[in-house]
């Protein structure tokens, strides 16, 4: 018997999802009134597309995301910045755990029951003198619990300014 395989793997920030295909190939033997394949010795072939998504509910709040394994988080921006990008434990390369954006807020589907695990906020997409607030959390979940946390401030106040001694320096 020989054989050949595939799949491909997508991982996204709503999704995941695979398409794998594999097919064996049976030898045909020789019987002895003929050299035709008997009918077991047949080809077989297997496609098979996968797709997973979560809605999650928590703290008032609906989010979409990936699958979720265990414990979850919801991280949601407040009103003035619904829409925005927020990025869930980025990385210097503009990678992410999750991300907020215009399908709503964060899903943080992956956490572990009995760990602590620590979730930052990023807010490099949002508008300049918009406030983030707390930028991290540490939650340490329950078996299968859910939490949601609300990042940002609607009310801003931003005053710049220089110090100055009477003769000119900086205070």
């Amino acid at each position: 018997e020989q054989g050949y395989s595939g799949a491909i793997n997508y991982l996204g920030n709503r999704l995941r999802s695979a398409i794998s295909y594999e097919t064996a190939i049976k030898k045909a033997t020789e019987t002895n009134n003929s050299s035709a394949a008997t009918p077991s010795n047949s080809s077989r072939n297997v496609t098979a597309i996968t797709f997973g998504t979560s809605l999650a509910f928590a703290g008032g709040r609906f989010a979409i995301g990936r699958p979720i394994s265990d414990s979850f988080a919801i991280v949601a921006p407040v009103k003035g910045l619904k829409g925005k990008r927020i990025d869930i434990n980025p990385d210097k390369n503009d990678s992410y755990l999750s991300k907020s954006d215009f399908l709503g807020p964060a899903l943080v589907s992956e956490l572990g029951s009995y760990n602590l695990s620590k979730i930052s906020i990023g807010g490099r997409f949002i508008p300049e003198g918009a406030n983030l607030g707390k930028d991290h959390f540490t939650v340490f979940p329950r078996y299968k619990s859910g939490y949601m946390f609300e990042v940002g401030s609607d009310a801003n106040l931003y005053i710049k300014g220089k110090f100055k001694l009477p003769d000119g320096s900086p205070l």
